[in-house]
């Protein structure tokens, strides 16, 4: 537990118990974010359970991260050779089990990183791979307005349509008046995201003071998973980057796929700026923190994909392809090392002490406990984030029962996880071996990269 102390409990819960809630509440700035998403499903949870449940914010975290993996795997498989559909499953698979976001994972009060996925997904998805003001298209125009209600990336899937859009509007005539209007619609969603935007001035002394300071970690946030490598960052952006040097060569409108995959190493970018800009100060000798890298999970699945599609078809494609599936394997498998050997272990204990520290002040209230040991930041970094919930009735009658020291009745899922994980691996496996074996499935959606040139029958983006 950390901000959800201020955000959930004091901000949100206190007003619903006391009827005094307003729906404004829902979208006031929490830090450079408005977690209106967030604040309604823990709600909901609250309602639904009677008690602030984490078990079941974090259970809603899992599915929205699941929904990610889902929601890929669908947007590209169908426009993958068969015998690359088995190796986009496995990819997909090793990229989502990765341990790369376990702050996000294990804080149920951080569904707002995956609120933004997944909306960013939809969005791209809707917009970039449907006509112009067709209902899949409003859809995805939708699920852009929402994510900027998710954190403060949310806005950077509207900013990626409109780039991808304004290219693709230059570079085909007709149709151009409902192609702007919809373009029009998308620059309003950048416009809101702009006035919504919030700065910090606590944070200030965060932000990168310079362009070294700024260039350290949004080369290391590019090269995600290399992130101790401050020019890792070309090998692995190297398919998306061959991909748009290959469509401004060949002069050539991309398809509405490749758009997609484009639309997602821009948001990519713009998150990495967006924390070497915001954080550049406050990370320049540590690594890139847990909670961070969770959206870089698109950016590599866009590469990964590029490299499925394009690599057969290409001289030395199939080794390149290995290569950077090897570069990207030694990447997660050290950070995965690091979080299991030092970082969960640390977590371990320092939720032990935070909880015993809680407890401690339920049976003696007195807020020097949380500042005694000068080692341990506490909760909250401020200890009256922390007092003050403890010390409300109404508050104190929906504390979650592990820092009560009541029986907690964990969500039956989680009671069987890893009888669920092991019953789920053979569906997975005949999931494999059925792409594997596939010749004719979504065959029509099937066209090799060189013949996409010459016989794209796919309509327009936007028109």
């Amino acid at each position: 537990m950390g901000d959800e102390w201020d955000a959930d409990a004091f901000g949100i819960f206190r007003a619903w118990l006391a009827g005094a809630l307003r729906w404004t509440d829902f979208f006031a700035a929490h830090n450079e974010h408005r977690i209106a998403l967030t604040r309604i499903a823990d709600l909901v949870l609250l309602i639904a359970h009677d008690r602030w449940n984490l078990w079941w914010e974090m259970s809603l975290g899992a599915a929205l991260y699941a929904g990610c993996a889902v929601a890929l795997f669908q947007l590209f498989v169908r426009v993958l050779a068969p015998s690359a559909r088995a190796g986009w499953l496995l990819g997909l698979a090793v990229l989502f089990a990765a341990t790369v976001g376990w702050q996000n994972a294990l804080w149920g009060f951080q569904t707002h990183v995956y609120f933004a996925s997944i909306l960013t997904i939809i969005a791209i998805s809707g917009m970039l791979g449907g006509i112009a003001l067709t209902p899949r298209w409003w859809i995805g125009w939708s699920a852009a307005l929402l994510a900027l209600f998710s954190d403060g990336s949310g806005g950077f899937a509207a900013i990626a349509i409109l780039a991808i859009g304004l290219l693709d509007l230059f570079a085909a005539p007709g149709a151009r008046h409902t192609r702007g209007f919809a373009l029009g619609l998308i620059a309003g969603i950048v416009v809101v995201g702009v006035v919504l935007r919030v700065d910090v001035a606590d944070h200030a002394p965060l932000k990168a003071r310079n362009f070294a300071q700024f260039y350290v970690v949004f080369a290391r946030s590019l090269g995600w998973p290399l992130i101790d490598s401050t020019w890792s960052w070309f090998v692995v952006q190297a398919p998306v980057l061959w991909l748009a040097f290959d469509v401004a060569r060949r002069r050539v409108r991309p398809d509405r796929i490749e758009r997609c995959a484009l639309a997602l190493a821009i948001v990519v970018v713009l998150h990495a700026a967006a924390i070497a800009y915001g954080r550049g100060a406050g990370m320049i000798q540590v690594r890139l923190l847990s909670r961070y890298q969770d959206p870089f999970l698109l950016g590599a699945a866009a590469n990964l994909f590029i490299l499925l599609r394009y690599g057969a078809a290409h001289r030395m494609g199939r080794i390149a392809a290995l290569g950077w599936t090897g570069i990207m394997l030694v990447g997660l498998m050290s950070i995965t090392i690091d979080d299991f050997s030092l970082r969960l272990p640390d977590k371990l204990l320092e939720n032990q002490a935070n909880l015993a520290m809680v407890r401690e002040y339920l049976d003696r209230p007195d807020p020097t406990i949380f500042g005694r040991d000068p080692f341990l930041r506490g909760p909250h970094p401020t200890a009256s984030s922390i007092t003050r919930v403890l010390d409300h009735p109404q508050l104190r009658r929906i504390l979650p029962g592990e820092l009560l020291g009541e029986p907690v009745k964990q969500p039956w899922f989680v009671q069987h996880a890893r009888l669920i994980a092991v019953g789920s691996a053979l569906p997975f496996l005949a999931a494999l071996f059925a792409l594997a074996r596939s010749r004719d499935w979504g065959q029509a959606d099937n066209v090799r990269p060189s013949e996409a040139r010459s016989l794209r029958t796919d309509p327009p983006a936007i028109r």
